[in-house]
């Protein structure tokens, strides 16, 4: 069945019992739909748990290095996790990868010889394909923190928030309420030919019209000019040239209204695309998005769409984006983990130290239902039904991609607000390996 995995915290208040001094070890080096007639018989937990009963959880992370601050923010989420659920069986190995592919195997091999049963992390996709090389012959699932779908495979599972899953649910939205005609700004690398691949497919499985593409390099200094490009600029305004000219030709006082009113114009006529995706976050979104208009995209008759980088405060307070769109999870949730976090170690994680939160409390959840024997097999991690976490509703696939229902979030009024939540339910069928993939809405439909 659909599982909720809202834990402690996440409502009203609950009593919670102390935790033991093991659970936690450094290693020596929508609504839920059921799936099935009832809900499962849990056993009453244990206060103590036999060795043999002990189950494992290795966190490959970046504890040090340049990204040792998001790695101490993802265990510190996964202890919230641990802590929420209490379990006395459960017990959290977390291993340094530094970021490394070399240091992420050797680490990988470490889990294995402190008994690991299952593997969270790494956060970076080369790292993830590392550490599954080295586990994959023992049966040990990976729950990848890495967002590259490409790197997918059973029992390496990539449970990032997926630009494809993202740009899918955005697109068919703004098709569902009158836009036809798309643009969007694609960025040089990796990331880029992920989100094109994603938009092509979502504009015309929509029935839309691609009508613009244009690459840029993602630097604030270096997308004046394919903003300009994109939004035909210098097209338009040789057409107001062109027009003025003819008008004037006329020789006519029955034209002087309109040469006054094209005397105001910067060019002629909207952009081609009624709705335009950009891809970008932080500063330099907030640079495009004022650029936009710059080069004559009203944002009252142009809607501006975006990804889940998007969900950072610190674009709410650019004028261009009231109005705008980008999918992901609900906030709400999210935000609540956020606010206890801040409670418990004083900081603001990043938003990603949700995925270690969900990721220990299924491993949790998975553990309380099907007992230490065995919970993480790949029919136990893949039930149609999926799961319900801080994130919204996921589900594991056969194939090693996580599919998710994201909710459309808009920015309102210097807010994030949501215009459509996230599909409770996945209605349809698991993907047999090698079959095309369905994004986001596709599948909740």
């Amino acid at each position: 069945m659909l599982v909720g995995l809202m834990l402690a915290g996440c409502g009203g208040q609950t009593t919670r019992q102390p935790a033991p001094e093991t659970r936690v070890q450094q290693p020596r080096q929508e609504a839920p739909a059921p799936v099935e007639d009832s809900r499962p018989v849990l056993s009453p937990l244990p206060d103590r748990a036999p060795e043999d009963e002990k189950v494992r959880i290795a966190l490959l992370l970046p504890l040090s290095g340049d990204q040792a601050s998001t790695g101490q923010a993802l265990l510190n989420a996964a202890s919230m996790a641990l802590f929420e659920a209490y379990d006395p069986r459960l017990v959290l190995l977390p291993f340094d990868t530094a970021g490394e592919r070399d240091r992420t195997r050797e680490q990988a091999l470490n889990a294995l010889n402190a008994g690991a049963d299952l593997i969270i992390g790494p956060l970076f996709a080369n790292n993830v394909v590392a550490a599954d090389e080295m586990v994959a012959a023992r049966g040990i699932p990976v729950i990848g923190l890495s967002n590259d779908r490409s790197i997918a495979a059973p029992g390496r599972y990539v449970f990032g928030f997926a630009p494809e899953q993202e740009v899918a649910r955005v697109v068919r939205y703004a098709v569902e309420r009158g836009h036809e005609r798309f643009a969007a700004l694609i960025p040089a690398g990796r990331y880029g030919d992920q989100v094109e691949r994603a938009f092509t497919m979502a504009v015309n499985r929509a029935g839309a019209e691609v009508a613009r593409l244009q690459d840029y390099p993602p630097m604030a200094e270096a997308v004046s000019d394919p903003i300009r490009r994109l939004t035909a600029y210098d097209s338009r305004q040789a057409e107001l040239r062109a027009e003025r000219q003819a008008l004037e030709a006329l020789n006519s006082g029955l034209v002087d209204p309109i040469l006054e009113d094209l005397a105001d114009r910067e060019v002629l006529g909207p952009p081609p695309f009624d709705a335009v995706l950009i891809p970008e976050g932080g500063a330099l979104l907030r640079t495009m998005a004022a650029l936009l208009p710059y080069f004559e995209v009203d944002p009252e008759q142009v809607r501006f769409l975006g990804t889940g980088l998007w969900q950072d405060d610190v674009v709410l307070g650019e004028t261009t984006l009231q109005g705008g769109l980008f999918a992901a999870p609900d906030p709400g949730p999210g935000n609540r983990l956020l606010a206890r976090y801040k409670e418990l170690f004083s900081g603001s994680p990043p938003r990603i130290a949700s995925l270690a939160y969900d990721a220990v409390a299924l491993a949790a959840h998975l553990v309380r239902t099907h007992g230490p024997e065995d919970p993480f097999s790949e029919e136990r991690l893949t039930v149609p039904g999926g799961f319900a976490g801080v994130d919204g509703p996921f589900r594991f696939l056969e194939t090693g991609v996580v599919d998710r229902n994201l909710a459309v979030i808009a920015i309102e009024d210097g807010a994030f607000t949501v215009a459509a939540p996230a599909p409770g339910v996945f209605r349809a069928p698991l993907v047999a390996p090698g079959d095309p993939i369905p994004d986001g809405e596709d599948a909740a439909r």
